[in-house]
Protein backbone atom coordinates (compact mmCIF):
# COMPACT_ATOMS: atom_id res chain seq x y z
CA UNK A 1 0.00 0.00 0.00
CA UNK A 2 1.37 3.57 -0.95
CA UNK A 3 0.75 6.61 0.99
CA UNK A 4 -1.70 8.78 -1.32
CA UNK A 5 0.80 11.86 -2.34
CA UNK A 6 0.31 15.45 -1.64
CA UNK A 7 -2.40 17.42 -3.31
CA UNK A 8 -1.14 19.40 -6.58
CA UNK A 9 -4.61 19.41 -8.09
CA UNK A 10 -5.58 22.89 -9.36
CA UNK A 11 -8.41 24.32 -7.59
CA UNK A 12 -11.78 22.94 -8.01
CA UNK A 13 -13.97 20.34 -6.98
CA UNK A 14 -11.68 17.33 -7.59
CA UNK A 15 -9.27 19.25 -5.39
CA UNK A 16 -11.29 19.64 -2.82
CA UNK A 17 -12.34 15.83 -3.10
CA UNK A 18 -8.62 14.78 -2.89
CA UNK A 19 -8.25 16.61 0.13
CA UNK A 20 -11.47 15.22 1.49
CA UNK A 21 -9.08 10.98 1.13
CA UNK A 22 -6.38 13.02 2.63
CA UNK A 23 -8.13 13.55 5.45
CA UNK A 24 -9.80 10.53 6.02
CA UNK A 25 -6.07 8.80 5.05
CA UNK A 26 -4.37 11.10 8.30
CA UNK A 27 -7.46 10.14 10.35
CA UNK A 28 -7.85 6.74 9.52
CA UNK A 29 -6.70 5.31 12.81
CA UNK A 30 -8.72 7.07 14.56
CA UNK A 31 -12.11 6.33 12.49
CA UNK A 32 -14.40 3.75 13.75
CA UNK A 33 -14.25 0.43 11.57
CA UNK A 34 -17.32 -1.40 10.40
CA UNK A 35 -17.08 -5.05 9.97
CA UNK A 36 -18.97 -5.35 6.62
CA UNK A 37 -16.57 -2.47 5.06
CA UNK A 38 -12.72 -2.22 4.03
CA UNK A 39 -10.35 -0.68 6.36
CA UNK A 40 -10.73 2.32 6.96
CA UNK A 41 -6.88 3.53 4.89
CA UNK A 42 -7.58 1.28 2.16
CA UNK A 43 -11.37 3.10 1.88
CA UNK A 44 -8.96 6.61 1.59
CA UNK A 45 -6.21 5.46 -0.67
CA UNK A 46 -8.84 3.88 -2.75
CA UNK A 47 -10.95 6.88 -3.19
CA UNK A 48 -7.91 8.70 -3.91
CA UNK A 49 -5.68 7.04 -6.18
CA UNK A 50 -9.32 6.60 -8.07
CA UNK A 51 -9.25 10.31 -8.26
CA UNK A 52 -5.75 10.62 -9.59
CA UNK A 53 -5.61 7.77 -12.17
CA UNK A 54 -9.00 8.33 -13.79
CA UNK A 55 -8.87 7.35 -17.82
CA UNK A 56 -10.79 10.01 -18.27
CA UNK A 57 -11.58 14.28 -16.86
CA UNK A 58 -15.14 13.94 -17.24
CA UNK A 59 -14.89 10.35 -15.10
CA UNK A 60 -12.01 12.00 -12.41
CA UNK A 61 -14.76 15.27 -12.25
CA UNK A 62 -17.95 12.93 -11.92
CA UNK A 63 -16.15 10.46 -9.39
CA UNK A 64 -15.27 13.92 -7.61
CA UNK A 65 -18.78 15.06 -7.02
CA UNK A 66 -19.44 11.75 -5.61
CA UNK A 67 -16.95 11.96 -2.98
CA UNK A 68 -17.38 15.70 -1.91
CA UNK A 69 -21.32 14.69 -1.73
CA UNK A 70 -20.62 12.23 1.06
CA UNK A 71 -21.68 13.32 4.32
CA UNK A 72 -19.02 12.04 7.10
CA UNK A 73 -16.36 9.18 7.64
CA UNK A 74 -18.90 6.24 6.89
CA UNK A 75 -20.01 7.42 3.49
CA UNK A 76 -16.76 7.77 2.41
CA UNK A 77 -16.40 4.00 3.59
CA UNK A 78 -19.60 2.89 1.83
CA UNK A 79 -18.51 4.51 -1.47
CA UNK A 80 -15.42 2.78 -1.49
CA UNK A 81 -16.90 -0.40 -0.37
CA UNK A 82 -19.23 0.21 -3.33
CA UNK A 83 -16.56 1.09 -6.14
CA UNK A 84 -14.71 -1.93 -4.68
CA UNK A 85 -17.02 -4.32 -5.29
CA UNK A 86 -18.38 -2.89 -8.88
CA UNK A 87 -15.34 -1.74 -10.10
CA UNK A 88 -12.18 -4.14 -8.51
CA UNK A 89 -14.28 -7.06 -8.43
CA UNK A 90 -15.25 -6.25 -12.17
CA UNK A 91 -11.40 -6.96 -13.46
CA UNK A 92 -10.10 -8.89 -10.36
CA UNK A 93 -11.31 -12.16 -8.72
CA UNK A 94 -12.34 -15.64 -9.60
CA UNK A 95 -13.94 -15.31 -12.76
CA UNK A 96 -16.31 -18.40 -14.17
CA UNK A 97 -14.57 -20.06 -16.76
CA UNK A 98 -15.57 -18.93 -20.46
CA UNK A 99 -17.86 -22.17 -22.08
CA UNK A 100 -15.89 -23.69 -25.18
CA UNK A 101 -19.14 -23.84 -27.38
CA UNK A 102 -19.68 -26.40 -29.33
CA UNK A 103 -18.61 -26.20 -33.62
CA UNK A 104 -21.12 -26.32 -35.95
CA UNK A 105 -21.33 -29.25 -37.59
CA UNK A 106 -20.97 -27.53 -41.52
CA UNK A 107 -18.11 -26.10 -40.29
CA UNK A 108 -15.49 -26.30 -42.56
CA UNK A 109 -11.55 -27.85 -42.05
CA UNK A 110 -8.98 -25.45 -42.70
CA UNK A 111 -5.47 -25.73 -43.52
CA UNK A 112 -4.46 -22.18 -44.59
CA UNK A 113 -4.94 -19.55 -42.48
CA UNK A 114 -5.82 -16.97 -45.57
CA UNK A 115 -8.78 -19.82 -46.13
CA UNK A 116 -9.81 -19.58 -42.38
CA UNK A 117 -9.55 -15.73 -42.34
CA UNK A 118 -12.03 -15.19 -45.53
CA UNK A 119 -14.62 -17.76 -43.68
CA UNK A 120 -14.01 -15.91 -40.19
CA UNK A 121 -14.42 -12.18 -41.61
CA UNK A 122 -17.95 -13.27 -43.04
CA UNK A 123 -19.54 -14.20 -39.45
CA UNK A 124 -18.89 -11.61 -36.88
CA UNK A 125 -17.17 -13.08 -33.56
CA UNK A 126 -20.28 -13.90 -32.22
CA UNK A 127 -18.61 -16.22 -29.59
CA UNK A 128 -15.07 -17.16 -27.41
CA UNK A 129 -13.80 -19.14 -29.93
CA UNK A 130 -14.55 -17.44 -33.08
CA UNK A 131 -12.97 -14.44 -31.57
CA UNK A 132 -9.72 -16.32 -30.90
CA UNK A 133 -9.35 -17.81 -33.69
CA UNK A 134 -9.81 -14.38 -35.41
CA UNK A 135 -7.15 -12.43 -32.92
CA UNK A 136 -4.80 -15.13 -33.47
CA UNK A 137 -4.94 -14.25 -36.93
CA UNK A 138 -4.71 -10.61 -36.14
CA UNK A 139 -1.79 -11.26 -34.00
CA UNK A 140 0.00 -13.30 -35.75
CA UNK A 141 -0.24 -16.69 -33.80
CA UNK A 142 1.88 -14.43 -31.15
CA UNK A 143 1.21 -13.82 -27.76
CA UNK A 144 0.91 -9.99 -27.85
CA UNK A 145 3.09 -9.53 -24.97
CA UNK A 146 5.38 -12.21 -24.55
CA UNK A 147 6.07 -12.89 -28.20
CA UNK A 148 5.20 -16.59 -28.18
CA UNK A 149 3.59 -18.85 -30.77
CA UNK A 150 0.28 -20.71 -30.62
CA UNK A 151 1.26 -24.32 -30.51
CA UNK A 152 -1.79 -26.18 -31.91
CA UNK A 153 -1.20 -23.55 -34.71
CA UNK A 154 2.03 -24.33 -35.42
CA UNK A 155 1.13 -27.69 -35.85
CA UNK A 156 -1.33 -27.07 -38.15
CA UNK A 157 0.08 -24.12 -40.25
CA UNK A 158 3.15 -24.27 -42.34
CA UNK A 159 3.23 -20.58 -42.42
CA UNK A 160 3.44 -20.75 -39.08
CA UNK A 161 6.14 -23.27 -38.95
CA UNK A 162 7.93 -20.49 -40.82
CA UNK A 163 7.37 -17.42 -38.96
CA UNK A 164 8.25 -19.18 -36.10
CA UNK A 165 11.98 -20.57 -37.31
CA UNK A 166 12.09 -16.88 -38.68
CA UNK A 167 11.82 -15.16 -35.51
CA UNK A 168 14.43 -17.43 -33.61
CA UNK A 169 12.22 -20.27 -32.80
CA UNK A 170 10.73 -18.60 -29.62
CA UNK A 171 8.97 -21.10 -26.66
CA UNK A 172 5.22 -22.52 -27.86
CA UNK A 173 2.28 -22.27 -25.36
CA UNK A 174 -1.35 -22.61 -25.93
CA UNK A 175 -2.46 -19.62 -26.14
CA UNK A 176 -5.57 -17.95 -24.56
CA UNK A 177 -8.26 -15.12 -26.03
CA UNK A 178 -8.19 -12.28 -22.97
CA UNK A 179 -10.90 -10.57 -22.37
CA UNK A 180 -10.07 -6.92 -21.93
CA UNK A 181 -13.37 -6.01 -20.12
CA UNK A 182 -14.09 -9.44 -18.74
CA UNK A 183 -16.74 -11.44 -20.60
CA UNK A 184 -18.25 -12.43 -16.98
CA UNK A 185 -19.41 -8.36 -16.90
CA UNK A 186 -22.88 -9.59 -18.65
CA UNK A 187 -23.44 -12.38 -16.40
CA UNK A 188 -26.79 -12.12 -15.12
CA UNK A 189 -28.07 -8.81 -17.49
CA UNK A 190 -30.46 -10.86 -19.57
CA UNK A 191 -34.03 -10.38 -19.75
CA UNK A 192 -34.80 -14.18 -18.09
CA UNK A 193 -32.93 -12.64 -15.10
CA UNK A 194 -35.28 -9.07 -14.40
CA UNK A 195 -35.32 -8.08 -11.65
CA UNK A 196 -32.83 -10.86 -9.88
CA UNK A 197 -30.14 -9.40 -7.40
CA UNK A 198 -27.21 -10.87 -10.01
CA UNK A 199 -29.61 -8.31 -13.00
CA UNK A 200 -28.62 -5.51 -10.63
CA UNK A 201 -25.59 -6.19 -9.75
CA UNK A 202 -24.17 -6.54 -13.54
CA UNK A 203 -26.25 -2.87 -14.17
CA UNK A 204 -24.70 -1.24 -11.59
CA UNK A 205 -21.05 -2.49 -12.86
CA UNK A 206 -21.80 -1.47 -16.60
CA UNK A 207 -23.38 1.97 -14.78
CA UNK A 208 -20.00 2.42 -13.11
CA UNK A 209 -17.96 1.68 -16.40
CA UNK A 210 -20.33 3.81 -18.30
CA UNK A 211 -19.60 6.64 -15.05
CA UNK A 212 -15.93 6.34 -14.76
CA UNK A 213 -14.46 4.94 -18.00
CA UNK A 214 -16.77 5.95 -20.52
CA UNK A 215 -17.22 2.42 -21.88
CA UNK A 216 -21.45 2.19 -22.83
CA UNK A 217 -23.04 -0.95 -22.32
CA UNK A 218 -23.75 -0.87 -26.02
CA UNK A 219 -20.29 -1.99 -27.00
CA UNK A 220 -19.62 -4.85 -25.21
CA UNK A 221 -23.42 -6.27 -24.63
CA UNK A 222 -24.27 -9.74 -25.51
CA UNK A 223 -22.17 -10.92 -28.03
CA UNK A 224 -20.36 -7.66 -28.35
CA UNK A 225 -18.06 -8.59 -25.68
CA UNK A 226 -16.30 -10.73 -28.26
CA UNK A 227 -15.54 -7.95 -30.15
CA UNK A 228 -12.08 -7.66 -31.12
CA UNK A 229 -11.40 -4.08 -29.95
CA UNK A 230 -11.65 -6.48 -26.48
CA UNK A 231 -9.48 -9.24 -27.36
CA UNK A 232 -6.19 -10.15 -27.06
CA UNK A 233 -4.33 -12.79 -27.51
CA UNK A 234 -1.99 -14.04 -24.53
CA UNK A 235 0.49 -16.58 -23.48
CA UNK A 236 -1.21 -18.62 -20.12
CA UNK A 237 1.57 -16.86 -17.85
CA UNK A 238 0.63 -13.17 -19.23
CA UNK A 239 -3.13 -13.89 -19.25
CA UNK A 240 -2.70 -14.82 -15.28
CA UNK A 241 -1.13 -12.25 -14.82
CA UNK A 242 -3.20 -9.30 -16.59
CA UNK A 243 -6.62 -11.23 -15.51
CA UNK A 244 -5.59 -10.91 -11.72
CA UNK A 245 -4.42 -7.25 -12.17
CA UNK A 246 -0.73 -7.99 -11.19
CA UNK A 247 0.07 -6.80 -14.97
CA UNK A 248 -1.10 -3.84 -16.88
CA UNK A 249 -0.83 -1.97 -20.59
CA UNK A 250 -0.05 1.59 -20.14
CA UNK A 251 -0.19 3.86 -23.54
CA UNK A 252 3.00 5.82 -24.53
CA UNK A 253 2.61 9.08 -27.11
CA UNK A 254 3.02 6.47 -29.41
CA UNK A 255 -0.15 5.03 -31.17
CA UNK A 256 -1.07 1.30 -30.22
CA UNK A 257 2.29 1.17 -28.74
CA UNK A 258 2.24 0.40 -24.79
CA UNK A 259 4.46 -0.19 -21.49
CA UNK A 260 4.26 -3.33 -20.11
CA UNK A 261 3.65 -2.40 -15.82
CA UNK A 262 2.97 -4.42 -12.97
CA UNK A 263 2.86 -4.80 -9.29
CA UNK A 264 6.39 -6.15 -9.07
CA UNK A 265 9.50 -6.12 -10.86
CA UNK A 266 9.70 -10.01 -10.76
CA UNK A 267 6.21 -9.74 -12.75
CA UNK A 268 8.24 -9.01 -15.87
CA UNK A 269 10.63 -11.02 -16.03
CA UNK A 270 11.20 -12.42 -19.19
CA UNK A 271 8.60 -9.70 -20.79
CA UNK A 272 9.59 -6.85 -23.22
CA UNK A 273 9.56 -3.41 -21.67
CA UNK A 274 7.64 -1.84 -24.99
CA UNK A 275 4.46 -4.33 -27.00
CA UNK A 276 3.58 -2.72 -30.61
CA UNK A 277 0.10 -4.07 -31.53
CA UNK A 278 -0.06 -4.75 -35.60
CA UNK A 279 -2.54 -6.41 -37.37
CA UNK A 280 -2.11 -8.64 -39.92
CA UNK A 281 -5.15 -7.56 -41.81
CA UNK A 282 -6.76 -4.26 -42.01
CA UNK A 283 -10.08 -6.08 -41.88
CA UNK A 284 -9.24 -7.04 -37.92
CA UNK A 285 -8.89 -4.19 -35.80
CA UNK A 286 -6.29 -3.58 -33.06
CA UNK A 287 -7.36 -4.12 -29.21
CA UNK A 288 -9.15 -0.73 -27.85
CA UNK A 289 -7.03 1.84 -26.27
CA UNK A 290 -9.89 3.13 -24.34
CA UNK A 291 -10.45 -0.14 -22.67
CA UNK A 292 -6.72 -0.95 -21.90
CA UNK A 293 -6.88 2.30 -19.78
CA UNK A 294 -10.01 1.53 -17.29
CA UNK A 295 -7.79 -1.86 -16.98
CA UNK A 296 -4.51 -0.12 -16.15
CA UNK A 297 -6.53 2.39 -14.02
CA UNK A 298 -8.08 -0.15 -11.92
CA UNK A 299 -4.71 -2.29 -12.02
CA UNK A 300 -2.92 0.59 -10.44
CA UNK A 301 -5.52 1.69 -8.38
CA UNK A 302 -5.95 -1.71 -6.51
CA UNK A 303 -2.43 -2.06 -6.11
CA UNK A 304 -1.45 1.11 -4.43
CA UNK A 305 -4.51 1.48 -2.51
CA UNK A 306 -4.24 -2.35 -1.56
CA UNK A 307 -8.46 -2.64 -2.57
CA UNK A 308 -6.63 -5.58 -4.53
CA UNK A 309 -5.57 -7.50 -1.76
CA UNK A 310 -8.46 -6.84 0.07
CA UNK A 311 -10.29 -8.65 -2.17
CA UNK A 312 -7.95 -11.23 -2.60
CA UNK A 313 -8.47 -11.52 0.98
CA UNK A 314 -12.28 -11.91 0.97
CA UNK A 315 -11.84 -14.98 -1.71
CA UNK A 316 -9.57 -16.63 0.13
CA UNK A 317 -11.67 -15.97 3.33
CA UNK A 318 -14.76 -17.27 1.33
CA UNK A 319 -13.28 -20.61 0.29
CA UNK A 320 -10.96 -21.23 4.32
CA UNK A 321 -14.44 -20.22 5.89
CA UNK A 322 -16.66 -23.46 6.83
CA UNK A 323 -18.98 -21.75 8.59
CA UNK A 324 -19.21 -17.80 8.87
CA UNK A 325 -18.12 -16.67 12.22
CA UNK A 326 -20.11 -16.01 15.10
CA UNK A 327 -18.76 -12.54 16.15
CA UNK A 328 -19.29 -11.40 12.45
CA UNK A 329 -15.44 -11.43 11.63
CA UNK A 330 -16.50 -13.25 7.96
CA UNK A 331 -18.71 -10.23 7.24
CA UNK A 332 -16.57 -8.86 4.24
CA UNK A 333 -16.54 -12.46 2.99
CA UNK A 334 -20.32 -12.85 3.34
CA UNK A 335 -20.86 -9.32 1.41
CA UNK A 336 -18.76 -10.04 -1.51
CA UNK A 337 -19.80 -13.37 -1.89
CA UNK A 338 -23.24 -12.20 -2.30
CA UNK A 339 -22.84 -9.69 -4.72
CA UNK A 340 -21.08 -12.03 -6.60
CA UNK A 341 -23.90 -14.41 -6.88
CA UNK A 342 -26.80 -12.11 -6.74
CA UNK A 343 -28.02 -13.76 -3.70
Amino acid sequence: MTALPLNELPPGIVHDAYDACLDLQNRAMNVPQLKSDPPVLVCARFLGYVILEAPTTDGQAKFAREVTSCQGDASLCKLAKFYIDHFVRCFRGAKGRTPVPSEHPSRPSFDDTQEMLAYLLHQAPKNHQTAKRMALIRDGYRCIVSGRYDLPSYLQFPTVQAAYEDNGGTALAHLKATHIIPGSINAGISDEHEGSAKRHYASTVWAVLDRFGGVFFEELDGENVHRLENIMTMDPIVHGKFDSLDLWLEATETSNCYRVNARHPAILSDLPAITTFTSTDPLLPLPSSRYLGIHAACARVAHLSAAGKYVEDVLRDLEELPVLAADGTSADALSLALSRTGI
